[in-house]
């Protein structure tokens, strides 16, 4: 098999034994052909003719080290945007599948705009070769890492992508929120997979297959609570379509699919959502998802404000690696007066702002968390971390009440359980018992933030004559909220 790079003055003729990657227009990284020692970074979703962005070469040295050799780069107008951040993506996608994680990138054999290109990659060098060790951090060994990625939403994990589809109209706000757990087929891969309900005021679907056996076997969807079967059917279907790609005959699917019910703002009983919106959703995954009032957190109400779609990440330095952990929630619960932001008893002031505040009312709702890692996880030490997502909601005030949905899922792609054969033994990495206090923290924190940013990213045009069909937004109560907060907007 030969590939061509297209480029000015002719093609360059790849063969083979190359690894080659195809990112779409968001970047994410979509599909992975062929192991080799050649790297190709593209643009848009089409073919190796689809106007390339850069070509690299990564070659082991005498020292165990991949030397990193800029071959091609597209003269255009978005160059300067796409390569740094697709090389950046890619090394660190690459260098997960190596054990030191070390490049040296050569750039006496970059051009001088080449150079200005990846000038945010080379942190600042003067001239000579730039060692990228991406398991490699300034913080000393075993201290998790209380700063975000890239992002700061759970596609920073290397092979996770979010994708989703929102429907605002006059009487509908809804729609459907995916999470991509890993690259390739889901199905054939099973990344390690755990659920935990704190409150089961919920209607979850695929949760008792995961807990018996430790996998997923779908992407995740989220959505509103009487559309939990037709997101089910889209999962189905996009598997089914997967399988018949692969050449596979798949008889069984473990569809898993969360809720909330946001009949508050929506007319759920219609039932928009359909198995296309599901399939759609698929299609537009990738990195950076918006966040509020879109995708399953369209119509959701949270302590009382305007809730919706939040995500964060940490990153965990243990050893001589580093991990990303993040976590994306539907927010869906609590009641105004309880609402507390580091401490300080913001839902009173706001309250006190509201006469049409009803402080007596219970907290009804619910709350969707999704974690996922690549962490080296086992099924059972994810369900452990998934517990401690209810510390997160209770330092913002909720009291898991009566009404109130709490379920938690959470998946590893750090642990994958395909089927070895009747005769081969699985042989899986777990993370050390007695150290997962550096898990635990970091996943409350991301889960306390990914809320957070799901209210203040949450718009909604307050209608005192709308009734219960309106909601203020945390934003119009913005001089209440700490700066450090605030600061999750950047």
């Amino acid at each position: 098999m030969i590939f061509r790079l297209h480029r000015e003055g002719g093609s360059l003729p790849l063969d083979d034994n190359f690894l080659i990657c195809f990112p779409d227009r968001k970047n994410n990284f979509k599909e992975v052909l062929n192991t080799g020692n050649i790297v190709f970074l593209g643009q848009d979703e089409g073919s190796m003719d689809s106007r390339p962005v850069c070509a690299a070469a990564a070659e082991k040295d005498s020292d165990g080290r991949f030397e990193l050799r800029l071959l091609a780069v597209q003269k255009d107008r978005n160059a300067a945007v796409l390569v740094p951040e697709l090389l950046e993506h890619f090394l660190e996608a690459l260098a997960s599948k190596h054990e030191n994680g070390v490049f040296c990138v050569r750039k006496s054999l970059l051009s001088e705009n080449t150079g200005a290109l990846l000038a945010p990659v080379f942190k600042g060098s003067e001239a000579g070769d730039v060692n990228i060790n991406w398991n490699k951090t300034e913080k000393p060994d075993d201290e998790f890492l209380t700063r975000p990625f890239i992002y700061n939403d759970i596609t920073d994990v290397p092979g996770v992508s979010v994708g989703q589809v929102t429907k605002h109209t006059d009487t509908h706000h809804t729609g459907v929120t995916v999470i991509l757990p890993c690259y390739g087929n889901i199905y054939d891969r099973k990344p390690a997979g755990a659920s935990f309900v704190l409150n089961g005021f919920g209607k979850t679907d695929g949760t008792v297959q995961v807990d018996e056996l430790g996998t997923l076997e779908t992407p995740i969807a989220l959505t509103n609570t009487l559309c939990v079967g037709r997101a089910a059917d889209g999962l189905i279907e996009y598997t089914l379509r997967e399988g018949e790609r692969c050449g596979e005959k798949i008889t069984t699917i473990n569809p898993v699919v969360g809720e909330t019910n946001d009949s508050g703002l929506s007319q759920i009983a219609e039932r928009i959502i359909t198995t296309d919106d599901v399939l759609t959703a698929i299609g537009r995954s990738g990195k950076h998802p918006e966040l509020g009032s879109v995708g399953a957190g369209s119509g959701t109400v949270c302590f009382g404000l305007k809730g919706g779609i939040g995500s964060a990440s940490r990153r965990i330095s243990f050893g001589k690696e580093v991990f990303t952990l993040g976590a994306l929630v539907q927010s869906n619960f609590g009641r105004l007066p309880d609402l507390m932001i580091h401490g300080i008893p913001v839902g009173t002031e706001i309250e006190k702002r509201q006469a049409e505040i009803d402080s007596s009312s219970p907290e009804k709702g619910s709350i969707m968390v999704v974690i996922g890692t690549d962490l080296p996880l086992t099924a059972r030490q994810l369900r452990r971390v998934l517990k401690r997502a209810g510390s997160a909601l209770a330092r913002l005030g909720s009291y898991y009440g009566h009404g109130s949905g709490d379920v938690f899922l959470g998946f590893t792609n750090g642990n994958f359980h395909p089927d070895q054969g009747e005769k081969q033994l699985q042989v899986l990495r777990s993370f050390p018992e007695n150290r997962m206090d550096l898990v635990f923290r970091p996943a409350v924190e991301a889960v306390e933030e990914a809320i957070l940013r799901s209210l203040l990213y949450a718009v909604w045009k307050w209608n005192k004559d709308a009734g219960r069909n309106s909601v203020h937004c945390l934003m119009e109560y913005k001089d209440l909220v700490p700066a450090d907060v605030m600061a999750l907007l950047k």
